[in-house]
């Protein structure tokens, strides 16, 4: 990590016009180090009575969704009806450089404020649009919210059991899709922007993000090669129920199966294994006559694939998290007390940025404004030098990354104009390259590594280290996703790699992170949900931790990952230094429930 993390986005002015489908987008941008500016109607608009409020009090300072969505951002008030307010946004939109709205499309026009207009007073102003269902198409003018989205994306009709209603997921994961996807968008274009393009409109669909969460529990093929139509499942992945009544996550290895079937047999169980996951009958049986302390203990013995299935009050006071540092206080000086406040997601990146908690009403409005007034107007932007659908043309990316997270982040990249060079191992094949019966063609494993070019090597032979380091010289970035310290193993780690090239950018994406004492567990999205407490807040009382039927980090991830490579090469811009970023996905996924923790807290 270098030590000017804070200075990632700094000068980069984002102006907020959001509502809660779309705020989280701004959080993650004002995190990252960007200037955000939150425009508001004199009441403070609906989000910030988003409740219910701290101590049950019913204000525009206090509702709990406010208060984490706003951190580290800026609050002006205008009235968009009153003709001089307006005149200062606009000016103040002349300074900007990133406009983020959410809402009904076309809902900024009758004040000249929609993306035609505004690019007439700043051509290279990326604009991002976040709508239930896109910009255009027969839906464009529907309402959505979060259970909308969720039942039009199709993930509400897998999710929970056969023998109840469809389950939503809590902390509105659709709108956390949109806003990653959001964030994201903006960063791509804005990185285009700086090398000459012009300033882009960005459209993003609510339904379209939540529909990229099915990328494996719902991809078109599972009928096109099995014949099989995607139904609620019940419990999603290796989630077992113990003998005391507590819920694990806990997957056999095939290097345990043997060992699992000697415990089994000691403890006179007989375990049928079915046709799906190997291990997976003796894993159920082991759980069912063993509390779930005992079970974390066999994880941990022979290094299976597990984590406990959490509820908030596990999470606060586990040595793991603690041990990473997931949550402090925040003082809000204007209300007088400390609020709990998670760990950013990107905390990679933005671990020196300080957490400042949300803004009053209006709190910043002369300021700002007299900002813009002092400020010179964005320079036009040349609109020729780069390709506006490929502003990453010239970023190569030597991707270690396997099965879903990793690929599908590096996919993005891919998707805009990056180089990416996948290294495989020719030993160890990815698991997703190799479902099915036909290696190659299995459908989730194209999706996810579509526009990249691939090279297999042998790690374990001489030659292959010297190889990948030669590769390093003409490299921007390095992804990886093993479990902690494999990368270092092979003389491949950062303080190595920076020796080659100083410019370098490494990106981890552990499931528990480099410290603490999960650091070295492995784990899936699935285990990584139910570990952060999705599925204890989620579904119907009294019944299983079921959870949402996709594995959910498994695609907020790749965004994270995103976001920071575009910071970090931002940063590199400035600096001339590349870095190493852990992104932790078992703490950032507990702190996209960021607003349910200063609820909870």
């Amino acid at each position: 990590m270098s030590a000017s993390n804070a200075s990632a986005l700094a000068g980069v002015r984002v102006l907020d016009l959001t509502d809660a489908s779309g705020v989280f987008s701004t959080r993650l941008l004002a995190d990252l180090g960007a200037d955000v500016v939150r425009i508001e109607p004199p009441d403070g608009g609906s989000l910030r009575s988003h409740g219910p409020g701290l101590n049950g009090m019913q204000d525009a300072e206090c509702g709990y969704y406010h208060l984490f969505h706003n951190m580290n951002k800026r609050s002006v008030v205008a009235d968009f009806d009153d003709a001089d307010a307006l005149a200062r946004v606009k000016a103040l939109v002349r300074t900007a450089d990133i406009l983020v709205e959410s809402g009904a499309p076309g809902r900024l026009a009758a004040y000249a404020l929609d993306y035609e207009s505004v690019r007439q007073i700043n051509p290279g102003l990326t604009y991002v649009s976040i709508s239930p269902f896109g910009q255009d198409g027969p839906w464009s003018n529907r309402s959505g919210n979060d259970l909308i989205a969720a039942a039009s994306g199709g993930i509400l009709g897998i999710s929970g059991s056969l023998d109840e209603p469809p389950m939503q997921g809590n902390a509105d994961p659709s709108y956390k899709m949109a806003s990653l996807a959001a964030a994201t968008g903006a960063l791509l274009s804005w990185h285009g922007v700086c090398r000459g393009a012009p300033g882009v409109h960005v459209d993003i669909s609510v339904q379209e993000a939540t529909v990229m969460m099915g990328v494996q529990s719902l991809n078109p093929c599972i009928y096109t090669i099995e014949g099989r139509i995607q139904r609620r499942q019940g419990l999603f992945g290796p989630i077992h129920r113990c003998a005391d009544g507590k819920y694990v996550t806990a997957r056999a290895t095939p290097q345990s199966l043997a060992r699992l079937q000697a415990v089994a047999e000691m403890r006179g169980i007989v375990a049928e294994e079915g046709a799906g996951i190997p291990g997976a009958g003796i894993m159920k049986q082991l759980a069912a006559n063993m509390t779930a302390e005992e079970v974390m203990a066999l994880v941990e013995e022979f290094e299976l694939i597990g984590l406990p299935v959490c509820r908030f009050e596990d999470i606060y006071g586990h040595p793991h998290f603690q041990a990473i540092d997931q949550f402090s206080t925040v003082k809000h000086k204007g209300l007088g007390m400390d609020l709990t406040s998670v760990r950013s997601p990107v905390a990679g990146m933005a671990a020196d940025v300080p957490a400042c908690a949300a803004p009053m009403l209006g709190e910043h409005t002369e300021a700002v404004f007299a900002e813009a007034r002092a400020e010179p107007e964005r320079p036009d932007s040349a609109g020729a030098a780069v390709d506006v659908a490929r502003p990453l043309a010239g970023v190569r990316v030597l991707d270690f990354s396997w099965v879903l997270a990793g690929p599908l982040g590096t996919r993005i990249l891919a998707n805009f104009g990056a180089e990416i060079i996948r290294i495989e191992s020719s030993v160890r094949l990815d698991m997703m390259r190799m479902e099915g019966d036909t290696p190659n063609i299995a459908p989730v494993f194209n999706d996810a590594n579509l526009g990249k070019r691939s090279l297999t090597l042998d790690m374990s032979q001489q030659g292959s280290a010297a190889l990948v380091r030669k590769m390093v010289e003409q490299a921007d970035v390095v992804t990886e996703n093993f479990r902690t310290g494999v990368l270092d193993r092979m003389g491949l780690g950062y303080d190595e790699l920076k020796k080659i090239k100083p410019g370098i950018i490494v990106m981890h994406l552990p499931g528990c992170g480099v410290t603490g004492p999960w650091a070295k567990r492995g784990t899936f999205g699935g285990v990584l949900m139910a570990a952060a407490g999705v599925n204890e807040i989620s579904g119907f009382k009294g019944s299983p931790p079921y959870g949402i039927a996709c594995a959910y980090p498994d695609f907020t991830s790749p965004y994270l990952l995103c976001l920071q490579i575009l910071a970090a090469l931002r940063e590199r811009e400035l600096t001339g230094l590349g870095q190493e970023i852990v992104l932790n996905q078992l703490s950032a996924t507990v702190s996209l429930m960021g607003a349910e923790w200063v609820r909870w807290g």
